[in-house]
């Protein structure tokens, strides 16, 4: 298991950080942008519709049989989260060397 906590859909198995390599995260994640520039109240209708569409029962039941935490973060948070990633993955390119071809 790759992210920081135990898949609900596989409490036995352990994370890479438990199995012996500490701070070790990565996981699969997906948003809904728009793009730049769209109205602020474009941005909340569509925020706020898809916070709904996560409370739904049939949703979460769907994504919990699949091991998915849906999270449904505000657009400021989501946006800190994308940044930090950038932050994390450029330190991992740049430390492993890789370049393009």
């Amino acid at each position: 298991m790759s992210s920081s906590q135990r898949s609900p859909a596989l409490p036995d198995v352990p994370t890479i950080a438990e199995s012996g390599v500490p701070g070790y995260e990565s996981g699969v994640w997906y948003a809904l942008l728009a793009p730049h520039g769209t109205p602020a109240e474009v941005v909340k209708r569509l925020h706020d519709g898809s916070v709904a569409a996560l409370q739904s029962k049939d949703l979460r039941e769907r994504f919990a049989a699949d091991g998915v935490k849906p999270i449904g973060s505000t657009p400021e948070d989501l946006k800190k989260y994308i940044q930090s990633e950038r932050v994390k993955w450029a330190d991992v390119v740049k430390r492993s060397g890789a370049t393009v071809e």
